[in-house]
């Protein structure tokens, strides 16, 4: 028997076919000839792995996303440019473009896009005191981040019933905003097919 650590899954694969055991983003996938070898695992193992805290989305306060959905994020991602790396290995693709600091006249800072299969994230790179404001992510996978009630491939009903009344709604986006930031689902049919969060930098 082989278990091998993955952002996949906890899977149960047999004859090449896989019964998925839950619905984290911190999966394993346990692969073995027979399913009784499933024994050999201990129940507290399955169950830890399964565990996932999930924000609870409260629509009282003026910045219920900055306040709730934006540091839910950070963590699950990487509120920098090392904690995401240490979280989620080297980039494929990692952009860099400048961009005039708003504040200090002449003062030119840096936009630092990371890019993993399903998963961007942009960071705001101020000059000089190298500070990093995470200041945009977008996801088009599931399965890749815990501690949100929401994920790609939602229906549109849940995500209505799980964060209520929208902003604006087509039949190809649903946006929400609070004071300073943004939360948008674009939509394939009935279903979310990309996730994007973009927080207040200033």
């Amino acid at each position: 028997m082989v278990v091998r650590a993955s952002r996949l899954g906890i899977t149960l694969v047999r004859s090449r076919i896989a019964y998925p055991l839950c619905a984290s983003n911190q999966r394993f996938v346990i692969v073995m000839k027979d399913v009784r070898h499933l024994l050999l695992v201990p129940l507290v193992f399955l169950l830890s792995a399964c565990a996932s805290p999930t924000v609870k989305i409260q629509r009282e306060s003026t910045d219920w996303l900055s306040a709730q959905v934006g540091p839910a994020l950070a963590d699950a991602v990487g509120s920098s440019r090392a904690a995401l790396v240490e979280q989620w290995g080297e980039a494929p693709s990692i952009t860099l473009d400048t961009t005039s600091n708003r504040h200090v006249e002449g003062q030119i800072d840096t936009l630092s896009t990371f890019r993993y299969d399903g998963l961007e994230v942009v960071y705001y790179v101020v000059s000089g005191n190298a500070r990093e404001l995470l200041t945009h992510v977008q996801l088009t996978r599931a399965g890749l981040l815990t501690g949100l009630p929401f994920d790609v491939g939602f229906a549109v009903d849940d995500v209505l019933n799980t964060l209520g009344p929208p902003t604006s709604q087509t039949s190809t986006e649903i946006r929400y905003e609070d004071e300073y930031d943004v939360l948008v689902f674009e939509v394939t049919g009935a279903r979310v097919s990309l996730i994007k969060y973009i927080p207040y930098v200033d």
